[in-house]
């Protein structure tokens, strides 16, 4: 059996038909699977909203088919979606620093469509035998389109001067996230946002410190290909923190 290419790429908003291939997957996963969004609110079956035009978009390309996509929304005038969604509900206020050095995770969708070509044979292309190896631990349970996603935004966060990730998600995969050392922190309380979800936050240096002290081939894997000068200096790592000066209970 032939073996398919699969790879990732930050999109260019001027590239009109990969974008529109966003849209597109974001289309059929939160109006079509989902049933988040109206499918009447996108008649042209391209789901957008205000915040793309102030984003880095990223896409999972499979078999020569955009599959998988995420979002970091940057810094702009109609503030992040995470203060519009859960106003009223946030622990912390978000002045704390420089807003161009928080981006929030959005828009993160893998359409069912394409689960059956993210099958062994694609993780068998995607990561060679020896990576695999050093890997399984780490990544056994998670799809490799899941982590590339998340390594583009972090290595683009790191390229941008990115510092904090925001984050409204759900409980089930913010434990997921944990589990293999993607460390958020609760920052609010729970609210309705296609569904019940809890606001987070990251800390990219002290995720580096959490990672090379649990799981550093999977800080390896996010570096790989990350330019020198954007990569943490693990000499200067001091032991890691769960509390990022939270309770334990919001952790």
């Amino acid at each position: 059996m032939e073996q398919k290419e699969f790879s990732f790429a930050l999109i260019s908003p001027d590239s009109n038909e990969l974008m529109r291939e966003i849209f597109s997957i974001r289309y059929q996963v939160y109006c079509k699977e989902r049933g988040f969004i109206k499918k009447d609110d996108f008649p042209s079956g391209a789901e957008s909203d205000k915040y793309d035009a102030h984003s880095l978009h990223f896409g999972a390309r499979y078999d020569n088919e955009i599959v998988g996509t995420s979002r970091l929304v940057l810094n702009n005038p109609y503030g992040f979606p995470i203060e519009e969604q859960a106003r009223g509900k946030l622990r912390i206020d978000l002045s704390f620093v420089d807003r161009n050095k928080i981006a929030e995770i959005s828009r993160v969708a893998i359409s069912k469509v394409y689960k059956h070509k993210l099958s062994k044979d694609l993780r068998r292309k995607y990561y060679n035998r020896q990576a695999r190896n050093e890997l399984k631990d780490h990544l056994k349970p998670v799809r490799p389109l899941a982590f590339g996603l998340y390594r583009n935004m972090y290595q683009e966060s790191k390229r941008r001067g990115i510092v904090y990730w925001l984050a409204l998600m759900k409980t089930s995969l913010w434990t997921l996230l944990r589990s293999h050392n993607l460390v958020f922190h609760q920052i609010g309380d729970s609210v309705d946002f296609y569904g019940k979800v809890e606001p987070y936050i990251c800390n990219l240096e002290e995720l580096e410190v959490i990672l090379y002290q649990r799981s550093p081939k999977l800080l390896d894997f996010f570096t790989d290909g990350l330019e020198e000068e954007y990569r943490p200096n693990t000499r200067l790592f001091c032991p890691a923190s769960d509390s990022f000066g939270l309770d334990k209970g919001n952790a």
